[in-house]
């Protein structure tokens, strides 16, 4: 059974198993339908709201919220328009959150953040009690770690790290209280909050992703270090840590796995963008034809310059200038809330920087582009907009990419990776690595060892393809009718079906 099979084998997927429009639905849209129907069924949601919608989004912490909610409302289209109005309200209510100031931002200034600050939300939480409901003895800790100073003669952690350790503090107490435990850090506490959580991971499509459970013994480890608690639990804690580390080893990225399913190279993507441009040429309906154009400029800019998602609205004359005779990408990129922003400038060259004029000029005809470019930079409007120049969702851009080629937008990372491993090496890695704004010696090391076992298995596969391309041995033929008369006839049973 195909995993579009399994998954639609589930009951409550039975009232729509009719509708010819389900199964063309990409997986991933799929996999998130999947989940909102089992938390509804679970949680009696007959009738859901937007503000339903709106917390079933915070659901999953290594998704995006938004991209949920657009996946989401991309299978509703299909399968409940009726309700579509109401996850259009969910992505509302969030965006007005994003643009509510929650208090002080986190940052590395002394003093700048409090982590268990009393910062009231629209929505409630799930699996987590609220950073200000946890002990006073863990709420001490992640106030002083925030501030920059050690704690138990352990260094203060990044930002960054401090905040997802008071994310899976959060997640510790609620476990242990919901079992009746006390809030203490121990090996039954910890024990007890780490299999609730691989448990609530196997239940998902997708099953267990060890790095999550790695990352969060670790933070476990880690807070435990920070308090001063028993060496004896330190040293469990960190032993579970190292046991998901191996079993993280052992587990092939989903990323990897999404590629490998669709097939999809830096070079088909880029070829796609190009077939884009074309039927959007031929195209008689002006908003099919502006939706193919946009589908056209993501895939063929991000194949080559795969921007995160918060950098991928390039603005003109803010993150996208006309420098020169060419586009200039000048961008300033935060990869995780412990480092500063730092700057990336990409020029494009001629090929690339034609899909920018191409979503720019529209149905217009070519005679009209330095006029169009100079307008638009004037304007200093999004690239990509709606066909009557309103603003998108975050989510336009990544719905475009996984419409167009099957993956999310975040592989196009992994697929330059790829590509340039395979074709260059070390050098075409290197090369990803700072267009990607990567310094880790890791992701040099997880791509090459990657690229060699590939380059390897080809190697091997070549070989034997060439020597079976050879000259067949006259004698082959004789001595395999030889060896058939004496191997043992097969059997075949009642229902004619070989007896192997």
């Amino acid at each position: 059974m195909s995993a579009r099979a399994g998954l639609l084998d589930g009951p409550h997927w039975m009232p729509f198993l009719h509708l010819s429009g389900l199964h063309d639905l990409p997986m991933a849209v799929l996999e998130t339908a999947d989940d909102f129907l089992r938390h509804a069924r679970a949680h009696g949601l007959a009738d859901p709201g937007p503000r339903d919608f709106r917390y079933w989004a915070d659901g999953d912490p290594e998704d995006d919220p938004a991209q949920r909610l657009g996946w989401l409302l991309a299978a509703f289209a299909v399968i409940a328009p009726g309700r579509t109005g109401d996850i259009r309200a969910a992505e509302q209510l969030l965006r007005a959150e994003a643009m509510a100031p929650p208090g002080p931002a986190p940052a590395r200034h002394p003093g700048a953040w409090d982590p268990c600050a009393n910062v009231r939300r629209t929505y409630p939480r799930r699996v987590s009690v609220r950073p200000w409901q946890l002990p006073e003895a863990i709420q001490t800790v992640l106030r002083r770690l925030a501030k920059g100073l050690p704690c138990a003669g352990t260094r203060a952690p990044a930002t960054g790290i401090v905040h997802r350790m008071t994310e899976k503090a959060c997640q510790f107490v609620w476990s242990v209280r919901r079992a009746g435990l006390s809030d203490d850090i121990s090996e039954a506490a910890a024990d007890l909050y780490l299999g609730a959580l691989e448990e609530r991971l196997r239940a998902r499509p997708n099953g267990v992703r060890w790095a999550t459970l790695r990352a969060t013994a670790e933070d476990l480890h880690r807070l435990a270090r920070c308090m001063a608690l028993d060496s004896t639990l330190v040293g469990h804690l960190g032993q579970k840590r190292d046991r998901y580390q191996l079993l993280e080893d052992g587990q092939e990225a989903q990323k990897f796995a999404a590629l490998r399913q669709t097939g999809n190279t830096t070079l088909i993507v880029s070829d796609t963008a190009d077939a884009l441009f074309a039927e959007a040429a031929l195209e008689s309906d002006p908003a099919r034809a502006h939706k193919l154009r946009n589908g056209g400029g993501v895939l063929g800019l991000f194949s080559i310059v795969p921007l995160r998602n918060a950098s991928a609205a390039l603005r003109l004359g803010h993150t996208l200038f006309w420098r020169g005779q060419a586009w200039v990408i000048d961008t300033m990129i935060r990869k995780t809330l412990e480092h500063n922003p730092e700057p990336l400038v990409i020029e494009l060259i001629a090929e690339f920087g034609a899909h920018v004029d191409a979503v720019l000029l529209g149905n217009r005809p070519p005679r009209f582009l330095p006029q169009v470019r100079e307008r638009a930079l004037r304007q200093q409007r999004l690239l990509f907009l709606h066909l009557d120049g309103s603003t998108p969702s975050p989510t336009y851009i990544p719905r475009l990419f996984k419409e167009f080629t099957g993956n999310s937008f975040t592989t196009a990372r992994t697929m330059l990776h790829t590509d340039q491993a395979e074709a260059r090496g070390m050098d075409g890695t290197l090369d990803t690595m700072r267009v990607e704004h990567q310094t880790s010696t890791g992701t040099a090391s997880k791509y090459q060892t990657r690229e060699a076992r590939a380059a390897a298995s080809r190697h091997v596969q070549r070989k034997v393809s060439a020597r079976r391309g050879q000259a067949v041995d006259p004698g082959l033929e004789a001595r395999l009718e030889r060896l058939g008369r004496h191997l043992p006839a097969r059997t075949t049973g009642e229902d004619g079906d070989a007896d192997c």
